[in-house]
């Protein structure tokens, strides 16, 4: 196949039909040319050859025409040269860069239209539901909710193109409403009696829809001007769903020179538009960090436990039982046994140790020091549709409100200790019933 059959090919696989630079003649043809071409054109060509300005001959201009016309557009070409044919080869391609830059930055304001109007139509539709869970006064139905929500509100923004495009660090779906959710379920967290501990914090962790979000998420500014340009910026560069790059088809500095470029890709502008950027991502930044989790000992056996220096008496509570289910709560209760040896005489020799001496079988008697502990714990919030029930084995996070341990029988063949405890809980994380999981 010839190389202008191939370019027309290109194009046309393209969706352009771009004016034939054959009978290009003079300055109505080289309008004619101009104006005809678009973005998408130069984009074919540049996918097609590398090295566009081959159009030139490849199509066999005329020359002498093509050369001399009168520049069809001062205000996007600045280097057309009309002296004589030797011009042409140069012109082609600056009018081919001019034409995409004017058609491309038109292109990018309504791509970053159709945006931010999909943005608002799936904030329009998911706010209600949103300001609901913000408001919800039970932890696990808010926590539920949000990962059901931002798992829906993600969805409809790949449906509508909203997604992060490849190696982007700034047109994806985490800018906006999808910013928004996470915010908010982040803020919910925060302000929750489950805020200590990031067993609590793993179940929105599960609202990041993209691992980017913690680090590059952001609301929309007021500043729509700033918004458009950050993004015509970057889809310059990488494109976005809906748009390719601006595509490049001069190859020189002075052809790079010969005509304006759209603001958004000058260097000073992007300097500005990152600096405010990265103000922004840092600001959101801030609203996504979850809470730390703090020191949470273990209640077993007797009185005392390591607390948090923040002061708060949280604790962990596993392999407790519950004995009745109350008005106000439960009572629980378990018992944990300690073995060891006494009244220990020796027996037969079994062996010689590395000092030369005899070892012996050890006869002992065994016993056990045994653990009592009771517990009262208020319940103020449950997943919904659960319920305890006598025999229930839990786990939670309780707050230790009292603790007393009283010291009972003693003997040498062990000692008896009770510990009883009342306090509320903070946070279920299991509950077992016949052996398998009720919650």
């Amino acid at each position: 196949m010839k190389t202008a059959s191939r370019i027309a090919l290109a194009l046309a696989i393209a969706g352009s039909a771009a004016p034939s630079l054959a009978h290009a003649g003079g300055t109505e043809d080289a309008k004619r040319l101009y104006t005809g071409w678009t973005f998408t054109d130069a984009a074919a060509l540049e996918k097609a050859y590398g090295k566009p300005l081959t159009l030139v001959t490849d199509a066999k201009v005329d020359k002498k025409g093509f050369g001399t016309a009168q520049n069809p557009d001062p205000a996007w070409i600045v280097g057309w040269k009309n002296t004589d044919w030797t011009n042409a080869e140069e012109n082609a391609a600056l009018a081919l860069q001019a034409a995409a830059n004017r058609t491309w930055i038109d292109a990018c304001g309504k791509d970053y239209a159709a945006f931010r109007a999909a943005d608002a139509k799936i904030a329009a539709q998911f706010r209600p539901e949103l300001d609901k869970l913000a408001k919800e006064p039970n932890w696990y139905v808010a926590s539920k909710g949000f990962v059901e929500l931002a798992k829906k509100v993600q969805a409809a923004r790949i449906d509508a193109k909203l997604g992060a495009t490849k190696d982007s660090f700034r047109i994806q779906g985490d800018v906006g409403f999808g910013f928004e959710v996470a915010a908010a379920a982040v803020a919910y967290q925060k302000g929750s009696t489950h805020n200590f501990t990031t067993t609590a914090n793993r179940a929105f962790s599960e609202v990041f829809a993209s691992p980017r979000l913690a680090k590059e998420g952001r609301a929309f500014s007021s500043d729509d001007a700033f918004e458009k340009d950050t993004y015509c910026a970057q889809a310059a560069e990488r494109g976005t769903p809906t748009l390719v790059k601006l595509p490049i088809v001069v190859q020189t500095d002075q052809q790079h020179r010969g005509v304006k470029w759209p603001e958004v890709t000058k260097e000073e502008v992007q300097k500005t538009l990152r600096k405010k950027e990265e103000t922004l991502r840092t600001e959101g930044s801030a609203k996504l960090e979850l809470p730390n989790g703090i020191r949470i000992p273990h209640i077993q056996r007797v009185e005392g436990a390591d607390y948090d220096k923040s002061g708060l008496k949280i604790a962990t509570l596993d392999g407790f039982k519950v004995v009745k289910v109350t008005a106000t709560g439960l009572e629980i209760a378990k018992e944990e046994v300690s073995h060891f040896d006494y009244a220990c005489t020796k027996g037969k020799i079994n062996g010689i140790n590395s000092d030369g001496k005899f070892t012996h079988d050890m006869n002992c008697k065994e016993g056990k020091d045994s653990f009592h502990l009771k517990a009262t714990i208020a319940v103020s919030e449950l997943p919904p549709g659960f319920a305890f029930k006598a025999g229930d084995e839990i786990e939670f996070y309780g707050e230790i409100k009292t603790d007393v341990t009283k010291n009972g029988k003693k003997a040498v063949s062990g000692s008896d200790f009770s510990r009883t405890i009342t306090g509320d809980l903070r946070h279920l994380t299991a509950v077992k019933r016949d052996g398998k999981s009720a919650l």
